[in-house]
């Protein structure tokens, strides 16, 4: 007679998390029916070989979930506290046996392996090892899923495979022994199953800073422009904490701007005002730099081409001219800035004393005449005017010329042109000589006219008056003389001014009758000036009939000069002596 099928009861193993021993229970509180306790069918008893567990397989023992019929569900939808990610549920297994607990040497006993998953999810690859003596034959096994593998050697575990265990559902195995020997032993069940992966995708957000400047490029100097500064968040994150500074514009002393702006969101935007002001030429730099937390940081370097025009003057002039004389200036005005000069005001100032005489077309002189201006209404980039003005000389010493450009926005420019001018003394003389023949014996006027017709005075001018034989000096008049035979000797005359004239006459008589001679001879040692003029006049005698007229005898100045005492200078090499009287 079989013995009655008794449920075994495992010893309950520690907890672990990688196997779960079950506890034994009456198989009647299972919720299932009977354990099929009717006779398996003649099996082999060959033990085959048992796959042993990966070491990386995990099995799991959790409290079983309200599984009995006419219990509440539990409810599907989670509930997380606030921050929580996500949360794992894993299958809930557990494992009983049923079958004798006592059997007979030699004889086939069954026992029942249930598997139970009273969760809501699936396990997968679950597989049950049985442990069986090593005395004891399997006879044979019957599974409702899966497969099994018997221990090699007879010894070892019962594998059975049972894969995916869907949740709320239960599997079983049974199992027929045979012992060989009188003694008891354990019937210990183990599993172990796959867990589920559970992943949720982290964000990860990065803010990403741009700055921006709007604004014109170009300015004028000394122009004030208006800029717009835009910082934006182009990550997915917030930048937190947000400095703008404002690097120094300019070779000025400026010094950096900072701004806080605080939070920026992403996609977000800040727009900040900005205004500058042109005060050097070329080009101006832009810096700016922009810091948050976490080392997000941007920059933004712009150039600001700056436009000016910027006026180069240039006069010149003879270097030595002499007063009353004329000259002519040369001026030249260049634009050599990056813009466009605008209603150009010019003006020359001529020196004083000097007059101005023409060279500017469409010129306005001033009420003193000295001063002339005249307009450009634009001088491009670059572009360059040149003009000519004729002035005379009024006064000596050194005349200045001055230049003068003045322009819209253009910082004034100016030039000048230095002429030394130098007076000189010009002595003129002239001599006036009786008109037509003269009746012998009578006297006969000569004047010297002297004049200095420069712009300095001549200094010790000396003067000679000269006559031929026959013809004799009587009396002078205009400063203090010495007469001589053939000659009149006047003092040197200390100064003679500028435009300031002397007349000086001598009276002389002829002898004789014919054609004589006068001769005047000026020198002028500081000018280093000799003048020398001669005129010659007909003498005749009142009874003579008209008869040819002999021929003046020469001034023989040698003689002359010899008679006076020498008190006349010795001629120029220049000038050939006269004649010595016959």
């Amino acid at each position: 007679m079989p013995t009655p099928d008794v449920p075994v009861a495992n010893d309950p193993p520690q907890d672990r998390r990688e196997e779960g021993v079950p506890s034994a229970r009456p198989e009647g509180d299972s919720g299932e029916p009977p354990a099929d306790t009717s006779p398996v069918g003649p099996t082999p008893a060959v033990r085959r070989p048992v796959a042993q567990p990966s070491p990386g397989d995990v099995g799991q023992s959790l409290p079983a979930g309200p599984t009995r019929a006419g219990r509440p569900e539990r409810d599907p939808t989670p509930r997380h506290p606030e921050g929580v990610l996500f949360a794992q549920q894993g299958p809930v297994l557990s494992v009983e046996t049923s079958g004798p607990r006592t059997i007979t040497i030699g004889k086939e006993s069954a026992y029942r392996v249930s598997i139970d998953n009273s969760g809501e999810v699936a396990a997968d690859d679950v597989v049950v090892y049985v442990q069986l003596p090593a005395w004891a034959d399997v006879s044979g096994t019957e599974g409702s899923a899966g497969a099994t593998q018997l221990p090699p050697d007879g010894e070892g575990a019962l594998v059975w495979t049972v894969g995916r265990l869907d949740g709320r559902s239960r599997e079983r195995l049974t199992l027929r022994l045979v012992p060989r020997q009188s003694r008891p032993f354990d019937l210990a069940v183990r599993w172990q199953y796959q867990p589920r992966l559970q992943q949720t995708q982290i964000e990860v957000q990065e803010p990403k800073l741009e700055a921006q400047l709007e604004g014109p490029r170009e300015v004028h100097y000394g122009q004030r422009a208006s800029y717009k500064l835009r910082l934006r968040n182009v990550g997915n994150g917030p930048a937190e904490n947000v400095v703008l500074t404002l690097l120094p514009v300019g070779t000025g002393g400026n010094q950096p701007v900072s701004r806080r702006l605080g939070l920026l969101e992403a996609g977000a935007e800040k727009t900040i005002e900005v205004e500058l002001t042109a005060r050097q030429t070329e080009k101006i730099d832009v810096r700016v730099e922009v810091r948050a937390d976490g080392g997000v940081e941007c920059g933004l370097a712009e150039q600001i081409l700056v436009r000016r025009a910027e006026l180069q003057l240039a006069a010149t002039a003879p270097k030595v001219r002499f007063v009353g004389t004329e000259l002519t200036y040369e001026l030249r005005i260049i634009n050599s800035g990056n813009a466009a000069a605008s209603n150009v005001r010019l003006t020359a100032a001529v020196p004083d004393g000097a007059k101005y005489l023409s060279g500017i077309e469409g010129g306005q002189p001033e009420t003193d005449g000295n001063r002339i201006s005249w307009l450009l209404p634009v001088l491009e980039p670059g572009a360059e005017e040149r003009y000519q003005i004729q002035a005379r000389m009024g006064r000596s010493g050194t005349n200045r010329l001055e230049f003068v450009a003045k322009a819209d926005n253009v910082p004034a420019a100016s030039a000048e042109a230095l002429t030394r001018v130098e007076a000189m003394a010009d002595l003129a003389m002239e001599v006036d000589d009786p008109r037509g023949p003269i009746p012998a014996g009578s006297e006969a006027v000569y004047k010297l006219r002297i004049r200095n017709r420069g712009t300095k005075a001549a200094e010790n001018v000396e003067i000679v008056a000269y006559f031929s034989r026959g013809i004799e000096p009587v009396s002078a008049e205009g400063g203090t003389h010495r007469i001589g035979p053939g000659q009149v000797v006047f003092s040197p005359i200390p100064s003679l001014a500028a435009g300031a004239e002397m007349v000086l006459s001598v009276r002389a008589r002829a002898e004789q009758p014919g054609n004589h001679v006068f001769r005047a001879e000026m020198h002028c040692k500081p000018l280093d000036t000799r003048l020398v003029r001669e005129e010659t006049t007909h003498f005749y005698e009142e009874e003579a009939s008209m008869a040819t007229a002999p021929e003046a005898a020469p001034v023989n100045t040698a003689d002359r000069r010899a008679a006076a005492g020498g008190a006349v200078q010795p001629e120029s090499p220049s000038q050939p002596p006269a004649e010595p009287r016959r």
